[in-house]
């Protein structure tokens, strides 16, 4: 792969990535990525892997041979194993990984004093440049804050072991999103949802903790209108559709989280269409 040029940026806690006239979430992509890299790379998927590679980035005018594609996906395997069973890497083991996925990659951190420069401004000034050797002296200049870091990479690899740099670097850790169930990297173990919209079709206009948030409280709703015609009209239909309800509602006799499958259940059981199943003479008063 030719030399690629990105940056990620971390302005008052808004961390935002630029390749091209692409703009990607550091803080989702790597899980967007692994899920993809799944099963096995034969000749059939290795397009779709490149395609959808180059759709995360924003680089379609990129081409990669057949060869590039398989060590990518192998590594990329690899990373989804040690992503998903650790949840957290430290700095110590990305040298280890950096010297066995033989990465080449390397960065320029410029702090947002310098905001008003444009990226050839950056990139020509080189106000700081730091090898993984060097790693110390970001945080003794207290850069890890408010920055701009450019990534040069020279592989589909490097690419994204950059990103998943940048997040170690930054103290990041993952965890899976409780509703579109996808990895993303968070500040603290205590967000449960990340930023991507709604894998359910009818509110994929929302994000996943908004939409969750507008489900449930619709559900509520729906559940409450429905008990309340049970309780006047049909007492003989409350024990039936309280069971139905709680077995996707409730987990050990908790609530359960609020993936897009149990929502999606929810909203079918209270939906209008659905209530007829409650609504019998057999169960009238």
């Amino acid at each position: 792969m030719d030399k690629l040029v990105f940056r990620i940026t971390n302005e008052n806690g808004n961390i935002g990535g630029i390749m091209n006239t692409s703009h990607f979430d550091p803080l989702t992509i790597l899980g967007d990525i692994l899920s993809v890299s799944k099963g096995f790379c034969n000749d059939e998927n290795c397009e779709k892997i490149a395609e959808e590679f180059k759709h995360f980035f924003g680089i379609l005018d990129k081409s990669f041979d057949e060869s590039e594609i398989f060590e990518y996906f192998e590594k990329m395997r690899m990373l989804r194993n040690m992503i998903y069973c650790n949840k957290y890497l430290s700095l110590s083991e990305f040298e280890r990984l950096k010297s066995f996925f033989n990465l080449k990659f390397h960065f320029d951190i410029v702090p947002y004093e310098h905001n008003g420069w444009s990226e050839q401004d950056y990139l020509a000034k080189n106000v700081l440049r730091f090898g993984f050797a060097d790693i110390a002296d970001v945080f003794e200049n207290e850069l890890n804050n408010e920055h701009i870091f450019f990534y040069t990479c020279y592989s589909m690899e490097d690419v994204v072991f950059s990103v998943l740099h940048y997040l170690i670097l930054n103290e990041y850790k993952f965890r899976q999103c409780e509703h579109c169930e996808k990895y993303f990297a968070t500040k603290t173990f205590k967000q449960k949802y990340c930023t991507r919209k709604s894998p359910l079709e009818q509110h994929s206009n929302l994000e996943c903790r908004k939409a969750v948030d507008h489900i449930m409280k619709k559900i509520k709703k729906s559940k409450k209108a429905i008990m309340t015609n049970i309780g006047n009209n049909y007492p003989k239909a409350d024990i039936p559709f309280t069971s139905e309800f709680d077995a996707h509602f409730l987990k050990d006799g908790k609530p359960a989280k609020c993936s897009w499958y149990m929502l999606e259940s929810l909203e079918e059981i209270t939906s209008r269409k659905y209530r007829k199943k409650w609504y019998k003479l057999e169960c009238k008063k």
